[in-house]
């Protein structure tokens, strides 16, 4: 058996699939035996995202586990030399049925308590957007959203802490299995649309929100109950976000029939970003879209057409074959960790959108932002 510097059990990621009444079971070889450490798998009752298509796990979807151990009133073991023999990288297998984790059994031994941190996915050549540093005294995972969404990751963590042979959990007396439940620490956003005013009919060609934090540092708890937190300093990356279109909305004449709004997400690929307080361009202060850049201050670009009912041209592009013109909207909110954003785009009466230079062209846009759980929705599936 190979060794390395440091304990990472990886895992197929059940997390992102399972529910809480059915739970994914990671098995040794001998899960029938109580001495054996075993884990169960499970997401956030609150917050739990299917973020695959249907209920099929398949190979190479995995997560990383790290832990230590220690005798009551020492200090922890490192990790690099106490805990499963040192072992790294031993990849968890699912047959269809069970899940494994190779043939090593790694027994509960008698006065030590154990920690244990899950990372989802496991990082590799596809979510190299994650870097755990974690050692006995340093506890954090380095995180980059990169601007294309298909490459964003949806970071989940668990932590169970003080693990015991008598309580798994590590609270209380339980079954045979540590049960890690994950948590997500980005946050969804998807924007949706509406057209209050019955005078005008919009098209949007796309959509773009310019200047959120693109890296940062999470900290993960000290404890099997708390979360993280996250730390994104103000000088570091700053990105533009583009957003997946659906088909359905993208370039399409969008008038008062939209009711209570239309998804402009493809429900597929919604945005996975850090969470942060966004701060919002002030065209009184930043005078033009360059200086708000520069500042680093929030905006969303449309591409927009707009038209009366009577089919005259509010907003529109520069020429006959470019029909659509950049309209750029101060932006602020909130993105709180572990929940979904829905940002409205409601065309009604009020608001307004700024050109280039930060001068008014057009006072019907309205934007807001929902704010609800990270729950698990049909619509908001994707394939990792």
């Amino acid at each position: 058996m190979r060794h390395f510097s440091k304990i990472a059990l990886t895992a197929m990621a059940a997390l992102a699939l399972s529910s809480c009444q059915k739970d994914e079971i990671i098995q040794t070889p001998e899960t029938h035996d109580s001495n054996v450490i075993a884990f169960s798998t499970f997401s956030h009752p609150g917050i739990r995202g299917a973020f695959k298509s249907g209920t099929t796990f398949t190979k190479g979807d995995k997560f990383q586990l790290y832990g230590t151990k220690k005798k009551s009133g020492e200090q922890a073991s490192k990790f690099h030399d106490t805990f499963m023999n040192g072992t790294v990288g031993i990849e968890t297998a699912f047959d269809g049925k069970d899940w494994s984790y190779g043939t090593h059994k790694y027994p509960w031994e008698e006065e030590i308590s154990y920690d244990f941190y899950g990372i989802y996915p496991m990082p590799s050549s596809s979510h190299n957007n994650l870097s755990p540093q974690i050692s006995n005294g340093t506890k954090i995972i380095r995180v980059t959203v990169p601007e294309e969404e298909s490459k964003q990751t949806d970071f989940m963590y668990s932590a169970v802490l003080g693990a015991t042979r008598e309580k798994r959990n590590g609270k209380s007396p339980s079954g045979d299995k540590v049960p890690l439940v994950f948590r997500h620490a980005m946050s969804i956003v998807l924007f949706k649309v509406k057209v209050s005013n019955p005078g005008l009919i919009a098209k949007i060609d796309g959509i773009t929100i310019h200047n959120l934090r693109s890296s940062g540092e999470y900290t993960l708890p000290v404890s099997s109950d708390a979360k993280g937190a996250w730390n994104l300093p103000k000088a570091d990356k700053y990105e533009n976000y583009p957003v997946t279109m659906d088909d359905t909305a993208k370039s399409k004449d969008l008038t008062g029939k939209s009711g209570e709004g239309i998804l402009l997400s493809k429900a597929t690929s919604p945005l996975l970003l850090l969470p942060q307080s966004v701060d919002k361009w002030d065209p009184s202060v930043q005078k033009s879209i360059g200086e708000a850049d520069k500042s680093h201050k929030a905006y969303i670009n449309l591409r927009l057409c707009l038209k009366s009912s009577e089919g005259n041209y509010l907003i529109k592009g520069t020429n006959a074959t470019n029909e659509f013109s950049n309209v750029y909207v101060p932006f602020e909110w909130d993105l709180k960790e572990g929940y979904k954003h829905t940002i409205l785009i409601d065309f009604g009466n009020g608001g307004g959108g700024k050109d280039h230079d930060g001068k008014d062209v057009i006072d019907y846009i309205q934007v807001s932002a929902g704010l609800t759980e990270w729950a698990e929705e049909s619509i908001y599936t994707r394939s990792l």
